[in-house]
């Protein structure tokens, strides 16, 4: 079987700090045919067919220079199209692997939903405001800190961010999208949990469980 796919993007523009990314110039799929090999070949393949569709409308709804996309936003996709395009160079493709691809299909999804909804605003690139609630069963338990990283950056322990305010809730403002958090109490770090903001719920909210 084979893997075929690429995330291929430039982002141009400038602005008076020089730093400001415009609006994706260009994004495609660029057809790199890789030998896939074991047992994750035919999940690799439903979710590469995936994603090409969402880069396809990605490209479509979101390829124009009419409005300007803001540089963490540009950079946080620009590490998608990197992962995916090291993903596809090797023959072998693991489960955790597709688990990944899947998971950058969700991110551009969410900001694809994100971006139709507020595209006639006045910042269509917005972030929105998200709460963590930290609970033992059903119960809040407040004090602890909670931090996240783009899904793209979640092996980069320093890049991993505060929220603004701690539990419980913990309160920030995010781009939609997929992230890692985990919560913090002290010198205690919580397990890592995959976390994916939806502006359809605003404020969006979720739980970040603790053990007993």
């Amino acid at each position: 079987m084979r893997l075929m796919l690429a995330l291929c993007i430039v982002v141009t523009g400038s602005s008076a700090s020089g730093q400001d990314n415009r609006f994706l110039e260009s994004l495609a799929v660029v057809s790199l045919c890789n030998g896939v090999t074991g047992p994750a070949a035919k999940d690799a393949m439903e979710a590469c067919a995936e994603l090409g569709q969402t880069i396809a409308v990605f490209q479509q709804d979101l390829g124009s220079t009419s409005g300007y996309m803001p540089a963490a936003y540009a950079d946080n996709v620009r590490k998608e199209g990197k992962e995916l395009s090291d993903i596809i160079q090797k023959r072998q493709v693991t489960e955790a692997q597709v688990a990944n691809i899947r998971a950058i299909t969700k991110d551009l999804n969410l900001k694809l939903d994100a971006h139709h909804r507020f595209v006639t605003t006045v910042n269509p690139f917005p972030k929105i405001n998200v709460a963590a609630h930290t609970k033992s069963n059903s119960t809040e338990k407040s004090g602890y800190e909670v931090w996240w990283a783009y899904f793209s950056d979640r092996n980069n322990p320093t890049a991993y961010i505060k929220f603004s305010r701690d539990s419980s809730p913990a309160t920030d403002q995010l781009y939609p999208g997929v992230y890692m958090m985990y919560r913090m109490s002290g010198q205690r770090k919580g397990p890592k949990i995959q976390i994916s903001v939806d502006s359809a719920s605003l404020p969006y909210e979720f739980d970040l469980p603790i053990p007993r």
